[in-house]
């Protein structure tokens, strides 16, 4: 069961355009695209308790893009030895959002060491008042401002060798700039804006100064906690002891050290991109189309900032992939089986990385002083890349509609996704830093993670006309997908599972008028990631009946 005491609602909204123009001209098809679209989202989350320890919490962000291509393209002919398109592509878009969390007065208490709850629990209400004031109504803001730009001209040339035969080479050139800018400040201090007015923003106990550097805040810290006429001089050390505890809490939890304005990442990621593909593909017959394919495709690189506001740029990402594959049908074109095998190399993978996060580290090691380095250590994502993957399977898919009234459909494939190269992650949640202290282990040989080897997906529909204009129909849906972990660790495993879905209705062929009964996960199947220190409950059974229509 979940608890939330201030979860808001999720509002957004979206507009977009489109204005396509076509023009035949001397066996050519002439077109232009030119597009726009925006999106608009706000969320207000809470932490999922039911204390009061955030609110208004998640992001709040806006996108717009542009787009415009000019394309030609000949028309089909018999007698020509080739076919081919050709155009031009410019798209831009801007990404704003923001990230945002206002503390509650539970949220210090949330914080707190053992130890430190416990002292200031004893010392009564002034103790309880420290805690809450702590990061009362104290209000972060992460914003994160992205701005791309690409430029591209492609082609791609059917050669018609014979006429079973066709020889497909394509190649796309594009020219790509990426720019970032980050900031991370306190939109309001809340009601603790004086501790770190008095103590600065260092977050660890070796940097938070014994003295307060301002002693006006100081002073009315005194005051209010421990009498209208108490000043930092006259409420003792252990008192004193007591405020610069709580002022390494709030910095701690703020991450005061690391706030900064708006900036931009120091360089921007420019850069070429090249794609290329070819292709072989023979018909021998109505029945039977082998072919294969040689690709090339490079992805973009990043601007980003860490959690400092320290530049790093990602380097592009540069795929080969190889696949052949076969199209059939048997059965007077009853049955038709498609199948594939690919293998995809792939260089310098951009993926999610844990790089130490020196701000939340220090932050670790004020609370639990008694802990090693390596105990308190603690990591922050950030897209980066891996030397080397490799994914290599096969794939099926199949259709049957050789039963009146009856299709049936099976899709499957296996996949096997493994790091090719040296990949250094961080160690899983449940190692023991105290007897193995390295931060990072070398995941060469190792599946991806959320990359199961089987999936498959069996389907029946059945749709018979009856009285004339109505119809009857049917439909079953079973999806099966093997084990898979969603991290190093062993305890986030996804075991394997399968989902039936099924549904029965009845309705006017032409659509006016429909009403299904259905059932989603009708075995109430349990797929729930176990989790090392959390749990994401699984969809449960779902029965419902869903009516439909349409204007004209």
């Amino acid at each position: 069961m979940t608890f939330a005491d201030n979860n808001g609602g999720i509002i957004t909204s979206s507009q977009g355009a489109t204005i396509n123009l076509e023009w035949n001209v001397a066996g050519h098809l002439l077109q232009s695209i030119t597009g726009y679209r925006n999106h608009w989202f706000s969320a207000a989350n809470d932490e999922g308790t039911p204390y009061d320890i955030t609110k208004s919490g998640g992001y709040i962000t806006s996108y717009d893009q542009k787009s415009q291509e000019f394309r030609i393209t000949s028309e089909p002919d018999s007698q020509r030895k080739f076919d081919y398109t050709a155009g031009i592509y410019y798209i831009t878009t801007d990404n704003d959002s923001l990230q945002r969390t206002r503390y509650g007065n539970d949220a210090g208490t949330n914080q707190a060491s053992d130890t430190l709850y416990n002292n200031l629990t004893a010392l009564g209400g002034a103790g309880q008042a420290l805690l809450q004031d702590s990061l009362n109504l104290s209000y972060k803001y992460t914003n994160n401002f992205v701005k791309n730009e690409s430029t591209a001209a492609y082609g791609s040339i059917d050669w018609h060798l014979s006429d079973p035969l066709t020889l497909t080479t394509g190649y796309r050139f594009s020219t790509e700039k990426r720019e970032t800018a980050n900031g991370v400040w306190l939109a309001d201090p809340g009601v603790g804006g004086d501790f770190t007015q008095a103590f600065g923003t260092a977050t660890t106990a070796a940097t938070l100064p014994t003295n307060p550097t301002d002693l006006a805040a100081a002073n009315r810290l005194a005051a209010r906690y421990f009498g209208s006429t108490a000043t930092w001089a006259s409420i003792g050390g252990t008192n004193q002891g007591y405020i610069r505890q709580v002022a390494l809490l709030r910095n701690s939890t703020l991450g005061t050290s690391s706030l900064y304005n708006v900036k931009d990442a120091d360089r921007a990621w420019k850069g070429d991109l090249n794609t290329a593909n070819i292709s072989l593909k023979n018909r021998f017959n109505e029945n039977l189309t082998v072919y294969g394919v040689l690709q090339y495709g490079e992805k973009a690189g990043i601007a980003q900032l860490d959690s400092r506001g320290v530049s790093s740029l990602v380097k592009k990402e540069r795929t080969t992939g190889y696949e052949v594959g076969v199209r059939t049908s048997f059965l007077d074109d009853t049955l038709a089986i498609n199948a594939n095998a690919f293998v995809n190399n792939i260089k310098d993978f951009q993926t999610t990385v844990n790089l130490i996060d020196p701000v939340t580290t220090a932050a670790n090691i004020n609370a639990r002083p008694n802990l090693s380095y390596d105990e308190n250590l603690a990591f922050q994502s950030l897209v980066g890349n891996l030397p080397g993957i490799r994914v290599k399977g096969l794939e099926i898919d199949a259709a049957y509609r050789g039963i009146e009234y009856l299709s049936l459909r099976l899709a499957a494939a296996y996949n096997d996704a493994r790091y090719s190269k040296d990949a250094y992650l961080a160690r899983p949640s449940e190692v023991n830093p105290a007897t193995h202290p390295a931060a990072y282990y070398n995941a060469k040989g190792d599946t991806l993670d959320n990359a199961p080897k089987y999936t498959a997906n069996l389907s029946a529909d059945y749709n018979k006309p009856v009285f004339g204009k109505y119809i009857f129909h049917t439909t079953a849906n079973y999806r099966f997908t093997s084990s898979y972990q969603t991290s190093p660790s062993i305890y986030n495993e996804v075991d394997a599972y399968g989902l039936l879905d099924v549904g029965i209705g009845f309705g006017r062929r032409d659509g006016l008028f429909d009403i299904n009964f259905i059932a989603k996960n009708a075995l109430n199947e349990k797929y729930n990631i176990k989790g090392w220190d959390s749990y994401t409950a699984s969809l449960p059974r779902w029965i419902g009946v869903v009516l439909s229509t349409k204007l004209f």
